[in-house]
């Protein structure tokens, strides 16, 4: 199929212009009801209506267009993680797998652009902090190898992206000792906090579980960072 390059700035002026008509097609229903009560005109009413109607109706139809154009595959960010899931894999030593799914999943260029990184950095936490050694998940009766999946998928008009380990996940009791002696919180807020507080206190800023500095850990990319990137993506649109 034949294809034109369009640049991004040329894309997001004829969405604000999209907005505008949008906006301004509403004014049909006013005008339409001030001519049936107002000036008793129910036939110019009607036929403001009808006109109106096809003004949204192509409205509409443009703004699917603009949108159509502007998404692209999530495929652009998925090719990147099984690199760095091996380049992990070798560096630490631990034995593991990258499962995508729905990479062909189309989502708007500027959101991409947005969650790179933060599914970089999940993927990243997956690996060197999920997954544990080759020993240690003999002992708990697991195979050697870790999985991790990324997936996205379409449902309900919303495009979801999960990211999902086998390994042994978050303690609630360590993330509460971390946050303790870093300072984030107090005895006596942690002892009221529920299991599921516990696990959200990653999402403070300086917040790390790792215990010393490496190519993959504690850089000072935490993930409140990864939550405020995600936010702001949400915001895009």
């Amino acid at each position: 199929m034949p294809s034109i390059r369009v640049s991004q700035d040329k894309l997001d002026k004829m969405m604000n212009m999209i907005s505008e008509l949008l906006i301004a097609k509403n004014a049909f229903i006013h005008i339409a009801a001030k001519l049936n009560v107002e000036y008793d005109l129910p036939e110019m009413s009607k036929e403001v209506k009808r006109v109106g109607a096809a003004i949204n109706r192509i409205s509409d139809e443009l703004q699917n267009a603009i949108m159509s154009m502007r998404m692209i595959e999530v495929k652009t960010v998925f090719q990147k993680m099984p690199r760095i899931v091996r380049d992990i894999s070798q560096s630490t030593g631990k034995k593991m797998e990258l499962f995508m799914e729905g990479e062909h999943t189309e989502i708007d260029k500027t959101i991409v652009e947005q969650i790179s990184d933060p599914i970089v950095h999940l993927i990243r936490n997956a690996a060197d902090h999920g997954i544990e050694h080759p020993e240690e998940r003999r002992r708990k009766g697991k195979s050697e190898t870790g999985k991790i999946a990324l997936r996205a998928y379409n449902k309900n008009k919303h495009v979801y992206i999960e990211i999902e380990d086998d390994g042994k996940g978050m303690d609630a009791r360590i993330l509460k000792r971390k946050a303790i002696d870093k300072g984030l919180i107090s005895e006596e807020e942690a002892d009221k906090m529920t299991e599921g507080q516990l696990i959200n206190l990653i999402f403070l800023p300086g917040f790390s579980t790792a215990g010393q500095i490496t190519e993959v850990s504690g850089r000072g990319v935490g993930m409140d960072i990864v939550k405020s990137n995600i936010e702001k993506s949400t915001e895009a649109l």
